[in-house]
């Protein structure tokens, strides 16, 4: 583990929309400083009532590198 990363858990899944069409679902759970402290805390949410009712491999963890830009870096446009 190095100090300069933190890691990101969300839960993801595609849930039937109002419409014809599927939606993405996320919610962002928390921040932490190792993927073992990140999966205690999929263990803690995964009995937890609505994230209870999906598979753990809804659960996501990212790494994130500190005081580094990692997205965006070139501006963005919209159409």
């Amino acid at each position: 583990m190095s100090d300069n990363y933190i890691y990101n858990l969300s839960h993801n899944y595609i849930r039937e929309g109002e419409t014809s069409e599927d939606v993405e679902d996320r919610k962002y759970l928390g921040i932490y400083s190792s993927t073992l402290e990140a999966k205690k805390a999929i263990e803690r949410y995964h009995q937890l009532e609505g994230f209870n009712l999906h598979p753990v491999e809804c659960f996501l963890i990212t790494r994130e590198k500190l005081n580094e830009d990692s997205a965006w870096t070139e501006g963005f446009i919209t159409v």
